[in-house]
C-alpha cells in the first residue's frame, strides 16, 4: 500500500492549513465575481474577488474544485465549461457572473493558501480536519493499541489508516498459492473532506500481510460511521469572515460519535465476521479465462487501460483466481502509484469486489475471451 506522510507530517500540514484558511458567506448578486486578472499571478490568470464584512475586496486564485462546484450549481455542463475555460474567457466569464447577479443566493466560499477551494451552500456543516484530529487522536492512542500505517492530507481531503495491534485482530484465512499462511490484520480508515469531496467517515479496513495490501471494508452496519456535510443554514451576516474558533464549536457530538464505531472495529466478532466473508471469497469459483473476467471488473470499475494491464498481470501473477484473487490483484494496484489519494482509491475498489454477491462472481469467472 501507498505510504503516504508520516504522522508529525500529516499534523504539521493539518495545522498549517488551520492558520492558513478562511471562510467567507456571501451573496452572490453583490459581493461575489470571477475576473480575468492576467498580472496577479493567479492560475488561468482568473481569480475570484469576495467582499468581506469589512467592506474590503479579498482576491483568491480558483482551484479546479471550485471551477468543478460552480459549473454544478449554475448548471453549466462540464465539458462546456472547460471548452469556454480553455478558448473563450469572456463568454465563461459572461455566463457565471450573469448568472451570479440573476439567480442570487447565499454560498459559503472556502479558502486555503491564497485560493478559492470550495462554492458550497451556506447550509454545508464545516466538520475540519484540525477539530477531527483533536478530538480522535487522544481516543485511538488512549483507548485502543494501534499501529497507524499511512495518513495524507491535502486541499481537498484527509485520511489516516490504523491497525489494531494483538492476536485477536489477525487472522488467517488459509494459505497463499505459493504454500504460505494468508493473514489479515483488522484495523479502520478515518477520512474527511473540508471542501465537499466527501463525507466524515470512519469504516473497517484490513491488511494483508503477505502483499502488504490494504482494503476498505466498511459496508457492516455496525463497523461505519457517516456523517454528511449537511445542517442548518448558519445565521451569520452576509460577507462575514467566520473564524477558526466558531468552526471549532460546531458538532462536537459528531466526531464523539467516533468513539462507539472504533470500539465495534475493535470487537473480536468483527475480526472473525471478516474472515469468514474472506475465506466464502477464497472458496468460490475461479477464474475459467483470467483476460475475460478481469476486463469484466475493470471495466465496471472504470480503470484505465493501463490500470487494466497491470491489474490482469497480477492476477495472474498471483495464480490465485477466485474473488479473493482478484480482490488483491487490484487492491495491489494501490502499491504502484505515487497518488496518495489514487492509492486509496483502488483498496475501495477492493471492497466493491468483497461484496459482489455469488451469482455475480459466478458469472464472471465463467466469461471466456471472445476473438475480436
Amino acid at each position: 500500500m501507498h505510504n503516504g506522510m508520516k504522522l508529525e507530517e500529516m499534523l504539521a500540514e493539518v495545522i498549517r492549513h488551520s492558520s492558513a484558511k478562511s471562510d467567507y458567506i456571501t451573496n452572490t448578486k453583490e459581493n461575489l465575481a470571477i475576473v480575468n486578472m492576467p498580472d496577479a499571478g493567479f492560475e488561468n490568470d482568473l481569480a475570484v474577488v469576495v467582499q468581506n464584512g469589512m467592506g474590503v475586496l479579498e482576491r483568491f486564485g480558483i482551484t479546479e474544485n471550485f471551477h468543478n462546484q460552480v459549473a454544478a450549481r449554475l448548471k453549466i455542463p462540464s465539458k462546456y465549461y472547460q471548452r469556454l475555460l480553455g478558448d473563450h474567457r469572456d463568454l465563461l466569464l459572461s455566463n457565471i457572473n450573469t448568472l451570479f447577479q440573476r439567480e442570487p443566493e447565499l454560498r459559503m466560499i472556502r479558502t486555503l493558501d491564497g485560493k478559492a477551494r470550495a462554492f458550497l451552500s451556506n447550509s454545508f456543516r464545516r466538520v475540519d480536519n484540525e477539530q477531527i484530529l483533536e478530538k480522535t487522536l487522544p481516543v485511538i492512542r488512549g483507548d485502543f493499541d494501534t499501529t497507524i500505517l499511512s495518513t495524507g492530507v491535502d486541499e481537498n481531503r484527509m485520511r489516516f489508516k490504523c491497525l489494531f495491534n494483538g492476536d485477536t485482530h489477525k487472522v488467517q484465512i488459509g494459505e497463499t498459492t505459493r504454500g504460505k499462511p494468508d493473514f489479515v490484520n483488522t484495523g479502520f480508515e478515518m477520512g474527511n473532506s473540508e471542501v465537499g469531496k466527501g463525507s466524515f467517515y470512519i469504516r473497517g479496513f484490513f491488511y494483508r500481510s503477505f502483499c502488504l495490501n490494504g482494503c476498505v471494508f466498511g459496508t457492516e452496519e455496525t463497523a461505519s460511521f457517516k456523517q454528511v456535510h449537511v445542517g442548518s443554514r448558519l445565521g451569520v451576516s452576509e460577507n462575514m469572515l467566520l473564524s477558526n474558533e466558531t468552526m471549532r464549536k460546531e458538532d462536537e457530538l459528531i466526531i464523539s460519535a467516533a468513539r462507539d464505531v472504533l470500539t465495534n472495529l475493535a470487537a473480536p466478532e468483527f475480526t472473525h465476521k471478516l474472515a469468514d466473508k474472506l475465506i466464502a471469497l477464497k472458496n468460490r469459483k475461479g477464474a475459467t479465462n483470467a483476460a475475460a473476467s478481469v476486463e469484466a471488473v475493470c471495466k465496471e470499475l472504470r480503470l484505465s487501460d493501463g490500470e487494466s494491464a497491470s491489474v490482469l498481470e497480477s492476477f495472474i501473477k498471483d495464480q490465485d483466481y477466485s474473488q479473493w484473487g482478484m480482490v488483491n490483484a487490484v487492491t495491489e494496484q494501490a502499491n504502484k502509484t505515487d497518488d496518495y489519494n489514487r492509492a486509496s482509491k483502488f483498496e475501495e475498489y477492493g471492497n466493491k469486489i468483497i461484496n459482489l454477491p455469488a451469482a455475480n462472481w459466478t458469472r464472471i469467472a465463467s466469461l471466456e475471451k471472445v476473438a475480436a
